[in-house]
């Protein structure tokens, strides 16, 4: 266990990721794990994800859930990335996605 994460800066504790490989600075913003984006053009920029800090944290979220073998669920309006999240997340991985598309309007028949 270490210390509880800094409250400076306005960085609350989803804004810092834990690093216990790296003592002392245990905590680090999520902006310091961006790596720089990928240099692609023609089709390939199209599957392209920039990295930001927001990706970096959901993609570490959802790949933590999986590595414990806990599915992840995201829930969010059209076009918010949750697809586009879950397949960066485990393409890596050993894990095969299954993406369900569901709203207001679909019934346990669908």
């Amino acid at each position: 266990t270490g210390d509880a994460p800094p409250h400076h800066m306005g960085r609350v504790g989803l804004d810092v990721r834990c690093r216990a490989s790296r003592r002392p600075d245990y905590w680090e913003a999520w902006e310091a794990a961006v790596p720089a984006a990928p240099a692609v053009d023609g089709d390939a920029a199209l599957e392209a994800v920039v990295p930001t800090a927001d990706t970096v944290k959901h993609e570490a979220i959802v790949a933590a859930f999986a590595a414990k073998g806990a599915p992840p669920l995201l829930c969010g309006p059209p076009g918010s990335g949750k697809t586009m999240t879950l397949s960066h997340a485990l393409n890596e991985g050993a894990y095969a996605l299954a993406a369900l598309a569901c709203s207001s309007g679909t019934a346990p028949a669908d």
